[in-house]
């Protein structure tokens, strides 16, 4: 049986979430074969530093290695590494573009790496969803509500709630604290911010990025 690698794409101040996730097993697809799921950190000097600002080369992060600067890096990286590579997409800061997790998606793709799904246990989930293999995040105190549709590549973060019958496509992050009510429908590659209500039936296009706090009562059409 193969080895399973899990590595953490983007070393921002998110990854010390992710690594207390996997390594508290606070998530619902561990499997026994992963005995230490979590391989290392990929991210640049500058990422690290919003985890640890004491960071020295050589050092570890949560206990974790650093094992490459760069995104470029991961094809090389699945080669010398062999077995299962996979990767969890670490980007969902409020100032970086809204497509970046796009971005990063297609990176892994191209490279051979599915994006790893990462589902807190301590978050309320639809048990229907198809989660496993979309590389989907669900953190902590998040409630994902019955009949809710996700694409791939999305992050629900800490506290957020997305009510029954909601549509998020692909690439979106719904950012800490955020209300989406029933029959909302978000695109691909938003960024809904902390605290924001969409109220019931809107609907958000592509691209969009809804303000810290804002309170969303009409549909906001896709950024082309």
């Amino acid at each position: 049986m193969n080895k399973t690698y899990i590595i953490i794409l983007g070393a921002g101040g998110d990854a010390a979430s992710i690594i207390w996730a996997l390594e508290g097993y606070h998530w619902q697809y561990s499997t026994a074969k992963w005995n230490d799921p979590c391989l290392g950190v990929l991210g640049s000097p500058l990422e690290i530093s919003f985890i640890d600002p004491a960071y020295k080369e050589g050092e570890r992060i949560h206990g974790k290695l650093v094992i490459a600067e760069s995104d470029d890096d991961l094809p090389e990286l699945r080669k010398s590494l062999g077995g299962d590579v996979r990767a969890v997409i670490n980007s969902g800061w409020i100032r970086q573009p809204a497509d970046l997790r796009k971005g990063l998606w297609e990176k892994c793709q191209k490279a051979g790496v599915p994006a790893q799904s990462v589902i807190s246990l301590a978050s309320i989930v639809d048990r229907e969803a198809p989660l496993e293999d979309s590389g989907v995040q669900i953190r902590a105190g998040a409630y994902l509500g019955p009949d809710t549709t996700l694409g791939k590549n999305i992050l629900i973060n800490t506290g957020a709630i997305v009510s029954h019958g909601c549509i998020i496509h692909s690439h979106t992050h719904i950012a800490p604290g955020a209300v989406l009510a029933g029959d909302v429908e978000i695109g691909r590659c938003c960024l809904i911010g902390m605290g924001a209500t969409i109220y019931k039936g809107r609907r958000i296009g592509d691209g969009v990025t809804v303000a810290n706090g804002q309170n969303v009562f009409r549909d906001i059409p896709g950024v082309s």
